[in-house]
């Protein structure tokens, strides 16, 4: 079987519909780009203008930052199905750079068509409240798991989430997840040195916890994993209750009338 890209995996479901259809039907109606973007390019640098958010249509991304030692901490993964570049609504400016770990093919909507696109459909507003709010809760997540948990617990995390956001195709394992990154991008997620990520995996492996074929990861003992470490499913994992419909509400303006000031007039004797 052909194991060289991750098309058999696709992202499981935010809402009643994936994210990728959802706001694809909503782009239909627009303008929007597509860019094919080889492993390893950067799409954008921190420090850049913020111009566009990025559908992920395949591939996998990365955003990150650098400091100026060189030292660099991957903050977020984009994977099929999700919106990459959400921190670029917030100015300008892009904060993070972001980089393609494979070959990917993105949807490219830009700033400004996104922000009148949002005035005209309230329902693509609503859609990106609730994809900022998951990334704000992953992004917490992440910030304890790095700063509060042991090597060997992060490494797991990383791999019990991965394989939450994915979900394998007819035909594919329920137990397998795609992780295109190296050792040492892995390692830039976690906090941990390649040398700490290498040791880690083969420890899994050798556990039978896990099985690796390239790319793919098999969690072999998934239940006891999260067990171990008290593992949440991450933000988005599982459906919402209920759909998100955005309701337009007449804004009505209370003006204060203040009384005009009588002028006191006197007349010199």
């Amino acid at each position: 079987m052909d194991m060289s890209s991750n098309e058999r995996f696709v992202n499981p479901r935010p809402g009643p519909l994936p994210v990728l259809c959802r706001l694809s039907r909503l782009f239909a109606r627009m303008d929007v780009g597509v860019r094919r973007v080889a492993a390893g390019e950067t799409i954008q640098k921190g420090g850049d203008r913020a111009e566009a958010l990025f559908l992920v249509q395949k591939g996998f991304l990365y955003s990150h930052d650098t400091s100026r030692t060189g030292r660099r901490q991957i903050a977020a993964l984009h994977l099929p199905g999700e919106v990459a570049g959400l921190n670029n609504l917030q100015g300008p400016v892009a904060t993070q750079s972001m980089r393609a770990a494979e070959d990917s093919l993105l949807t490219v909507i830009p700033n400004p068509m996104l922000a009148d696109s949002a005035r005209m459909a309230p329902e693509l507003a609503a859609e990106l409240l609730l994809l900022a709010a998951r990334e704000n809760a992953s992004l917490a997540r992440a910030l304890f798991v790095v700063g509060r948990m042991v090597a060997r617990d992060r490494m797991v995390w990383l791999l019990l989430t991965l394989h939450d956001r994915q979900t394998v195709r007819p035909g594919g394992a329920d137990t397998a997840l795609w992780l295109p990154l190296t050792q040492t991008e892995i390692g830039d997620v976690l906090g941990l040195t390649n040398v700490s990520i290498s040791k880690i995996l083969s420890q899994l492996a050798e556990e039978g916890a896990i099985a690796r074929h390239g790319a793919e990861v098999h969690l072999l003992r998934r239940e006891a994993l999260a067990r171990q470490i008290g593992y949440i499913d991450p933000p988005g994992a599982a459906p919402l209750p209920l759909r998100i419909e955005p309701v337009l509400l007449p804004l009505r303006v209370r003006v204060a009338r203040t009384p005009t000031p009588r002028l006191a007039v006197t007349t010199a004797v």
